[in-house]
């Protein structure tokens, strides 16, 4: 697609079409920095509702001042099409990234969850308890909090995305009665039911991303759109896996209670739930953080260096980190080595393994069984020894009884 020219803006490559806006990797020639567009259809320009959504969206971003929110530049309309310009963000989403561990069979680090989700609950903190420039609160609701919707940058920053469907108490207007918006796999009860909603609701939803990057599963085994959403408004989950001895007992408390389907019995607040997540354990840096989404996001054949990337250590007690390199070994920052397997060509990085704690193992052992079963034996074969003596031997006569 060739490029096009949109006021200061030359949009360059679309990166993704709904249907009501379209999202474009752009550069403002005035300054040459590159920046991401999100415009109204162009064939909603006569479109007041589609055109008012999207200014709500700029005027709810313009409120957020964090370092874990997309930061806005601007929003103005050019030839009626309304559009906000926000910062371009170079990175991936949690989404890419959680299908590229299943695809490369590896197993997310719990440091990687707990800094990713702790993150999201700062920048969920900061909406729910946004002002207005009056100082009067602003009740935010996110609605989307899914994988789809956070952002990991290059550096290692995690970035909460997607604010169009911010819902304000006074913004009634924009949403029609009766609509659900968001996606069935990551929604609360009381959304699935359409009723009001709080924040407590968008922390229910990331109690939801938390249970996936801890298990690998989604929480809502369903095909159909139909089975997820019911399984959302009876908030239907499986705790099984959540029982894995792999999983620490504080984290399993906080996703469990992030998933009540009683608000009231959740978190009340997105800070108490970060909180807690930090006292599951140690948070990776954002240093590792940004190596291990570079090594999910390298193709395969990368080179060495690149696999180098990979390393995040975890705190010993719950997983531990080894290498087997042929033929130079590494190891980085003083940290426990990575695990690679080698071929020429290409190089394959292999996640960092989980080993069982020394002295256990769930295998069954063998040796004690044989000397149980050789002490029987042996105690057979004496007691039968015995046995067959005392029958040989003749019993002894009775005395005689001589009459009187």
């Amino acid at each position: 697609m060739a490029p096009e020219v949109f006021g200061q803006y030359t949009l360059q490559k679309q990166i993704a079409r709904g249907g009501m806006a379209e999202i474009w990797l752009a550069t403002n020639r005035n300054t040459g920095d590159r920046v991401v567009i999100k415009r109204a259809l162009p064939h909603l320009a006569d479109h007041a509702r589609a055109q008012q959504m999207l200014v709500h969206e700029a005027r709810m971003l313009m409120l957020l001042d964090h370092p874990n929110i997309v930061r806005i530049f601007e929003t103005d309309v050019i030839g009626g099409i309304s559009y906000i310009a926000m910062e371009f963000i170079e990175g991936s989403d949690l989404h890419a990234l959680i299908r590229s561990t299943r695809a490369k069979g590896w197993q997310l680090p719990q440091v990687v969850a707990l800094r990713v989700m702790h993150d999201v609950c700062l920048a969920l903190g900061a909406a729910h308890s946004a002002v207005s420039t009056e100082g009067r609160s602003l009740e935010l609701v996110h609605r989307d909090v899914s994988p789809h919707n956070v952002m990991i940058t290059r550096a290692g920053q995690v970035k909460l995305l997607d604010f169009g469907i911010v819902k304000a108490p006074d913004e009634h207007n924009l949403t029609e009665p009766g609509t659900i918006k968001g996606k069935f796999a990551y929604m609360s009860p009381e959304q699935a039911a359409a009723t009001k909603l709080d924040g407590r609701s968008d922390l229910f939803t990331a109690g939801l991303v938390l249970y996936e990057l801890v298990t690998g599963q989604r929480a809502y085994l369903h095909a159909t759109d139909a089975g997820m959403f019911y399984a959302a408004l009876k908030a239907n989950i499986d705790l099984t896996p959540l029982m894995s001895p792999t999983v620490p007992e504080q984290l399993r408390a906080v996703i469990q209670r992030a998933l009540q389907p009683n608000a009231d019995a959740r978190f009340q607040t997105a800070e108490a739930m970060a909180d807690a997540i930090a006292g599951c354990g140690r948070l990776c840096t954002q240093e590792e953080l940004a190596r291990w989404s570079t090594a999910l996001a390298a193709p395969e054949g990368t080179e060495m260096a690149a696999a180098k990337a990979a390393s995040v250590a975890p705190p010993a007690e719950i997983e531990k980190v080894q290498r087997r390199v042929d033929p130079d070994p590494f190891t980085i920052d003083d940290q426990e080595p990575l695990k690679l397997k080698t071929r020429n060509p290409p190089v394959r990085v292999e996640a960092p393994e989980f080993d069982e704690p020394r002295g256990r193992s769930d295998e069954p052992t063998v040796l004690p069984w044989v000397l149980f079963i050789l002490i029987a034996l042996l105690t057979l074969a004496i007691g039968w020894r015995y046995v067959g003596k005392y029958l040989d031997e003749a019993p002894p006569e009775a005395p005689a009884v001589v009459p009187r």
